[in-house]
């Protein structure tokens, strides 16, 4: 049997143990690699190539695929619209694709991409050119159009995202490479002491009340206002306590730290 597994359907479940009830940690996208680590039925232990998250997928939701066809570093070439693939000349039906899905040897001129070995052709959307100078701004706008998608756990598309799916998605479509885990994250970059340093797209951690645990995450705006999922995506204020949402005129969240992920400056 291959190593390798490529995802098949628009966004795959990845859970926490081989069952339909147990708790979907994340999600995969639409030809989106995998290295197969385990097999238990028709359950396949996997780890996620882009960003080394591991967990279980259904044998219906990936293809097996020889270690000559995975893809290599991520491309320029990453979907930033919701778009439906259709097949190239082949009896499979078409798939909505989300945000973030990344088209593997992309024709701009012909609208066509691969996924183990099978061509499809791109219908809407549109492909990140990815603007070296822009990331920032590239960043909040992405952040922005996503605001009122709903929460999902586990979720990383506007179908649904938590707060980490969220985050490692915006990057994404902006040519940044994030974790999925929460304590990957915020042991990743560089910290800034003060909220008067911060950048659009710095990223800030949150512990839930008084707990000194990092359970939340959200994306910075040039405002000192802060996009996140809680409840659904959503912007709030940010000040030196934490998020302030003015519909309940409470504090939602303690701020821990703030991270910079992009070494512009």
């Amino acid at each position: 049997m291959s190593n390798y597994g490529i995802i098949i359907q628009s966004l795959a479940p990845l859970r926490k143990e081989p069952a339909h009830r147990s708790e979907m940690i994340s999600q995969i996208f639409f030809g989106e690699p995998v290295v197969i680590e385990q097999q238990v039925m028709h359950w396949y232990r996997v780890k996620v190539l882009y960003d080394g998250n591991s967990g279980w997928l259904e044998e219906k939701y990936f293809s097996i695929a020889g270690a000559t066809d995975q893809p290599g570093p991520l491309p320029e070439n990453i979907l930033s619209q919701r778009a439906v693939a259709k097949p190239g000349g082949n009896d499979t039906p078409p798939l909505q694709l989300y945000e973030g899905t990344r088209l593997i040897k992309w024709e701009k001129q012909d609208q066509t991409f691969f996924v183990n070995g099978k061509k499809w052709i791109l219908d809407g959307g549109k492909v990140n050119p990815f603007p070296v100078r822009q990331i920032r701004e590239t960043i909040i706008r992405v952040a922005r159009s996503f605001i009122g998608v709903p929460y999902l756990w586990g979720g990383i598309s506007s179908a649904g995202f938590d707060e980490t799916g969220l985050v490692q998605t915006v990057f994404r479509i902006a040519g940044v490479a994030m974790a999925r885990d929460i304590s990957t994250q915020a042991e990743s970059g560089m910290d800034i002491h003060f909220l008067h340093d911060v950048l659009p797209g710095d990223l800030a951690f949150f512990s839930n009340g008084k707990e000194e645990d990092i359970s939340h995450t959200g994306i910075i705006t040039a405002h000192h206002e802060i996009i996140h999922a809680s409840g659904g995506v959503r912007m709030d204020t940010l000040d030196p306590q934490g998020i302030y949402n003015h519909e309940t005129r409470l504090y939602s969240h303690t701020l821990r730290i703030i991270k910079r992920m992009i070494h512009d400056t």
